[in-house]
């Protein structure tokens, strides 16, 4: 659907065909500004641990446009948010398409603060933001932001080409869908999706397009979307409700080229990220994918559903080198995952999380951790029902996360806070960095505040997780080299 919207910002888009660079795609820096007593960005993560991956997102647009003849740089801030780098890059090259993803609230700051510097050094730029936080509240982020001209709404690969094409003068923006763009002062909106490329046509990743990335985990992606209706997640928005994978031989190609790009670090201190909201969607097609992990000796890790069908192979899956899988369970109280729309049964649910924990008890090199979510309307009562599961599990669990809420623009619980704030009493924290960041903490109800579910989040974490679990996720500050601290 194409909608106008008044006014914007009086500076037309500009259209260039004598970039020396086609794009240049960039990944922010992740706050650990102090707010309300949490670190945010870090919440969750050892103090002495960090934690480090590719922007999957950007390094897939590049291959994909590197594939197709065009011209790619990237720079990754991960490490250090000094915006020198960029500087220094705009001073010699001129890109036709700036883009920068914006995955998380807690690197929306320091996207904005890129945008603002690249359009001053190389105005004639198309600027582009995109990825997962910004997509669904695009409006808001062109309020936000007026040196972005364009904000991706989906998937990045083909609107990236095309925004390419665009910038080149060679098609209109309104024929691309999935953006919002403003030109001179008015704001368009196009909400139709885009063409999705078969995950299998995208060249094979090229790990070397992205800075230094042999310091980084290797990773491999599996699929991308999800089937649930998890009401708090922009997953829904992003992929309208669906999954795409790779067939096992494409993924197993794929892993051998990891293999030799990262060689010897193929081991059990760094294993490869099946990347996957629900890894295991198609189990015919998995377990001819994990059978060939398990004859290549690999060890790896990804996300997992507690009520997947694969759940009753899980022990194929350990055997095939599997050293962890992170199950987003979010709660063990039947209400509570009715509301957030986790499961409509949660009685089979949890009786099939239950089975999942006593089948890979039986394979110790295997750990399986449980992510938990203080969710709307939470209270004493439904919390001791999570706690309850916990402790008739207790000498099955190795370790526990627990997350303190935070409500994104776009996403469903946002469409029905104001009915939520009448049932439970929840109110959101907008002052400050959750304002500048859209990361939106929340007090889930009358009875417990954000600072009080972080307190509550942490003790739980501490009942019921092994120290020892850390170093099968996290890295070491120490051990990495170059890396601020």
């Amino acid at each position: 659907m194409l909608t106008t919207i008044q006014p914007g910002r009086a500076r037309g888009i500009a259209r260039r065909s004598d970039a020396s660079v086609d794009i240049l795609l960039l990944n922010p820096h992740v706050s650990a500004e102090r707010e309300d007593g949490a670190t945010v960005g870090t919440i969750g993560v050892p103090e002495d641990c960090i934690v480090r991956c590719i922007n999957a997102g950007i390094l897939s647009i590049a291959t994909y446009l590197d594939g197709k003849g065009y011209t790619v740089r990237i720079l990754d801030f991960l490490d250090d948010p000094s915006l020198a780098p960029l500087s220094s890059y705009l001073a010699r090259e001129r890109p036709l398409v700036i883009g920068i993803s914006c995955m998380t609230g807690f690197s929306y700051v320091h996207a904005q603060q890129m945008a603002g510097l690249a359009r001053l050094a190389s105005p004639e730029s198309l600027l582009v933001m995109g990825s997962q936080h910004v997509g669904p509240q695009a409006l808001d982020v062109l309020e936000d932001c007026p040196a972005v001209d364009v904000v991706a709404l989906y998937e990045g690969e083909v609107v990236c080409e095309q925004l390419i094409l665009a910038a080149r003068g060679e098609i209109a923006f309104g024929a691309i869908p999935g953006i919002a763009w403003r030109d001179a002062r008015v704001i368009h909106v196009n909400t139709n999706y885009p063409p999705q490329v078969r995950l299998d046509d995208i060249p094979p990743l090229c790990y070397d397009l992205y800075p230094n990335y042999g310091s980084f985990h290797p990773y491999v992606e599996e699929s991308r979307g999800c089937f649930s209706k998890c009401e708090y997640c922009v997953t829904p928005f992003t992929n309208e409700y669906r999954i795409r994978g790779k067939s096992a031989r494409r993924i197993l190609f794929e892993v051998d080229r990891a293999a030799e790009m990262w060689g010897r670090r193929f081991s059990r201190e760094k294993p490869l990220a099946m990347l996957a909201s629900t890894f295991g969607a198609n189990p015919v097609n998995t377990l001819e994918l994990t059978d060939g992990l398990r004859a290549r000796g690999m060890h790896w890790t990804s996300e997992f559903r507690a009520d997947g069908a694969l759940a009753r192979d899980i022990g194929r899956v350990a055997d095939s080198g599997a050293v962890a899988l992170f199950v987003g369970v979010e709660s063990a109280c039947h209400s509570q995952l009715r509301l957030m729309q986790k499961t409509t049964r949660p009685d089979l649910y949890l009786a099939m999380l239950s089975s999942l924990l006593r089948d890979a008890s039986h394979h110790p090199s295997l750990l399986i951790k449980l992510g938990f979510l203080i969710y709307i309307g939470e209270s004493a009562t439904t919390m001791r029902e999570t706690i309850g599961y916990l402790m008739l599990h207790a000498d099955l669990v190795s370790w526990v996360s627990v997350s303190p809420l935070f409500v994104f623009g776009g996403t469903a619980l946002d469409r029905r806070f104001d009915e939520y704030h009448h049932a439970y009493g929840s109110t959101l924290h907008k002052d400050g960095f959750w304002g500048r960041s859209r990361t939106y903490a929340c007090n889930v109800s009358r009875d417990l505040h954000f600072r009080e579910s972080i307190e509550a989040a942490r003790s739980i974490e501490k009942l019921f997780r092994r120290p020892e679990a850390f170093d099968r996720v996290f890295e070491r500050k120490q051990a990495v080299t170059g890396v601020n601290t």
